[in-house]
């Protein structure tokens, strides 16, 4: 599908030169700051150096200091306390947070972690009723709960209190408990985008300013909340929040502590994805560290990923490491299969042109991976995708959007049709009885109509800014790192440029022959080009070999056998004029 290239306005030259000069950057990363609305020289500076101290004061988030004062009522008291987590990166690093934290204070918690494909999101009942066999006075759940009505009422009559930390969408109906959510207060900007771990990681360090002074040992702490939060970015990362605020402070020091963590599992997580110290980005997390961590949960049980966390024995973690590696790689033959089937289906039955929105389901698909790949099926599709995975009459699915269309209210305005909804703007996740699947997608398609424009259904490129070939040198490279790390609502800039042409013969690479290499020329210079999964561009190449193009690209520092080189990254190319 062609993309529009949207090239962002540039800001007034004079206020460019004037960012540009005030913070000894070049006028390319000026630009580029403006353009995210960095505009003035203070604002500027916070953005390229973020400080821990920078981060608002926990109790500011509506809920906290009620959590905070009743967990620290469990813990004088000696009450049994369980951590109830989600099945993902962010729910598992939260229950692995708080149990490090407690353990630091010399208690051990109890813990619980639903079954992916068998209990699904969320608190359920039957978990409940397990729970209170084990004498359970308080439970904080964490990346979930907030949507659990009638079993945080179950959990009271059993006698269990519940403390509900979460970061999702605020429902109709709330709990009848504590509740620790940042989107409970939506005129706090910085934190009402925190993750899962991002919440947690609040309480906790709410708990340490108490407990630190307690045990006048401020050093110990210290070192703790520092080390862990190599946990919040991995999971601030793998759950694809905005890389704004809070989230950059919070990852900019958690991916330096992933650099030196003495966290072991983690340590050898790193090892095992062939991570260099010092290396570390965001990208790393979501392309590596995440996957492993998820694969865990999407095959089903995700306790292999939480014990990796917490685990002080070296063979408990040389075992997991490996366990979670098979996993992987077979989550990735799995959704590999269904993706391909499933855009197979999309292409030969659907009329994109009159579905506005794609909504599919089987009873054979392994609902572990739908998520991914619903994500995959938006994008190459440019529609909001719904996977559904039946069994015995129900089905669990899971949805990506596209921007424009907030999928969360989107299943909100079908309510009466679901068992369950759950999620934010860009996934979801729900539960159906499959007789309602088809007047599901009739609904959701007829709001896509009356949310969607024709333009909204062009996939887009935003460009940050052109390039002429001669700009680009080690400085830029350097200067695009200081905007780092990158995503949501902060991504790696994108730069094009106009009028190249082919050097050299373009080749495919890699072990299945998926990846495109070529030179190109322009300006007095040459850089190569690196297309990953991008190897049906190679006609485009034959075609152009003679005429000028123009090629979006990420700029990126190549490192082979101890050799640096610039090299361009592909985001998209087209005939020039």
């Amino acid at each position: 599908m062609q993309k529009k290239w949207l090239i962002k306005e540039t800001p007034e030259a004079d206020s460019i030169r004037y960012l540009a000069g005030s913070l000894n950057i070049s006028e390319t990363i000026a630009r580029i700051l403006a353009q995210r609305n960095i505009i003035d020289v203070a604002q500027a500076k916070l953005f390229l150096n973020p400080n821990i101290n920078n981060l608002r004061p926990p109790n500011l988030i509506p809920g906290l200091s009620a959590a905070h004062k009743r967990i620290e009522q469990a813990l004088r008291n000696n009450e049994n306390i369980l951590i109830y987590g989600d099945y993902d990166v962010d729910g598992v690093t939260s229950v692995a947070l708080f149990k490090r934290f407690f353990r630091l204070l010399g208690r051990e918690v109890d813990f619980y972690i639903p079954h992916r494909l068998i209990e699904g999101y969320g608190i359920s009942k039957e978990a409940l009723d397990e729970i209170a066999w084990k004498k359970v006075n308080l439970i904080i759940t964490v990346d979930c709960g907030i949507s659990n009505v009638e079993e945080i009422a179950y959990a009271k009559q059993l006698g269990m209190d519940v403390i509900v930390t979460d970061h999702h969408e605020i429902p109709d109906k709330l709990p009848d408990c504590i509740i620790v959510n940042p989107k409970l207060d939506p005129k706090n900007p910085d934190s009402y985008f925190l993750s899962g771990v991002g919440v947690a990681f609040k309480v906790v360090w709410s708990l340490m300013d108490t407990f630190s002074q307690a045990k006048k040992d401020s050093r110990l702490f210290h070192e703790f909340v520092m080390d862990t939060m190599a946990l919040v970015a991995m999971g601030t990362v793998a759950d694809v929040v905005p890389m704004t605020g809070e989230n950059r402070v919070l990852c900019s020091y958690g991916l330096e502590a992933l650099q030196h963590t003495k966290i072991e599992g983690v340590r050898a997580l790193i090892k095992q994805t062939g991570l260099t110290k010092g290396t570390i980005r965001a990208e790393d997390i979501s392309f590596r560290l995440g996957p492993r961590l998820n694969a865990a949960g999407r095959m089903g049980d995700s306790l292999s990923s939480f014990k990796l966390l917490t685990s002080y024995s070296s063979e408990e973690i040389e075992q997991l490491v490996a366990k979670l590696e098979l996993n992987n790689k077979e989550r990735q033959k799995i959704e590999g299969k269904i993706t391909a089937e499933a855009s197979r289906i999309v292409r030969e039955t659907y009329d994109l042109d009159s579905n506005y929105c794609i909504v599919l389901a089987n009873d054979k698909w392994h609902s572990g991976v739908l998520g991914i790949v619903a994500s995959k099926l938006a994008e190459e599709f440019y529609r909001p995708a719904i996977l559904i995975s039946t069994e015995n009459g129900v089905g669990k699915g899971s949805g990506r959007s596209i921007p424009c269309f907030h999928l969360y209210d989107a299943l909100c305005t079908c309510r009466e049709l679901l068992l369950s909804v759950g999620g934010h703007e860009y996934a979801a996740g729900l539960q159906i009885e499959h007789r309602h699947i088809p007047e599901l997608t009739a609904k959701l398609n007829e709001y896509a109509k009356h949310h969607l424009k024709t333009e909204d259904r062009t996939p887009s490129i935003s460009i940050d800014t052109v390039l002429d070939f001669s700009d680009i040198n080690r400085k830029l490279l350097s200067e695009i790192k200081m905007i780092a790390p990158f995503g949501e609502g902060n991504e790696e800039p994108v730069f094009c440029s106009h009028n190249l042409q082919v050097a050299g013969t373009p080749k495919l690479i890699g072990s299945t022959l998926k990846h495109l290499t070529f030179h190109v020329k322009g300006k007095n210079r040459t850089y190569r080009v690196i297309a990953y999964n991008k190897s049906s561009y190679i006609s485009f190449l034959d075609q152009n070999k003679n005429k000028p193009f123009s090629l979006a690209y990420v700029l990126k520092l190549n490192v082979w056998q101890g050799q640096e080189s610039i090299e361009l990254e592909f985001v998209d190319i087209k005939a020039s004029g």
